[in-house]
């Protein structure tokens, strides 16, 4: 920082101007938390608040807080959910499907949980899983529903699920044949919603295919 007085650049952890000897002034407490962390403290009330602004349109896909059920619970849970005591699930994406590979994708006023497929040239042909897979809040930096896959073959596999700037693996937005716009479009707006509101550091980026 440089002195107000004498416009000296001094070192961090000085009280005072070595040059001048004028006192430097000192932010309270308060004025240094750490905006992301108060945020991610809040994370429950801000997803509420997402959950009640938002304007688009809905995804028959997509459950949220209050429409989510016990069964919901149940079937994701058996593949790839692991609640804490103190857990609340808010978002989240998939019904069961016998036909295709299962992925989901659950938010949490914890974490986000997720099954996604290995990402390969050839996940449309031999679709592995991946383990299932958690981060904290305070472990994100940026989240995204990123580009469509790239794999052998028309047939839709999934859309990359991206979390800190690293591509996690393939996660379907649906459970049919098509992929689903309109979920693609929540998730990713709810992100932006999050990096508005200084959880998230970076926003969506546009990615081609999608």
């Amino acid at each position: 920082m440089d002195c107000k007085k004498c416009g000296a650049q001094a070192s961090p952890g000085l009280s005072q101007c070595t040059y001048c000897g004028a006192a430097f002034e000192v932010d309270p407490p308060s004025a240094t938390i750490d905006r992301r962390q108060t945020a991610q403290d809040q994370i429950q009330p801000l997803i509420r608040k997402f959950l009640r602004g938002y304007q688009g349109h809905r995804s028959e896909n997509v459950w949220t807080e209050g429409n989510i059920e016990e069964r919901n619970i149940a079937d994701h849970s058996k593949k790839y959910l692991r609640l804490e005591p103190d857990e609340i699930p808010m978002i989240m994406l998939n019904k069961n499907a016998l036909t295709i590979p299962f992925t989901g994708l659950t938010i949490t006023n914890k974490r986000i949980h997720f099954l996604v497929l290995k990402k390969s040239f050839f996940a449309s042909v031999v679709p592995l899983k991946k383990p299932p897979c958690s981060f904290a809040w305070s472990q994100l930096r940026s989240a995204e529903i990123a580009g469509h896959d790239l794999c052998f073959g028309t047939a839709y596999v999934g859309h990359e699920l991206k979390l800190n700037n690293q591509v996690q693996g393939y996660l379907r937005m649906g459970t049919n044949i098509l992929l689903d716009e309109t979920a693609i479009t929540y998730l990713n707006s709810f992100f932006d919603f999050l990096a508005d509101e200084g959880v998230l550091q970076e926003h969506v980026r546009a990615y081609p295919f999608q």
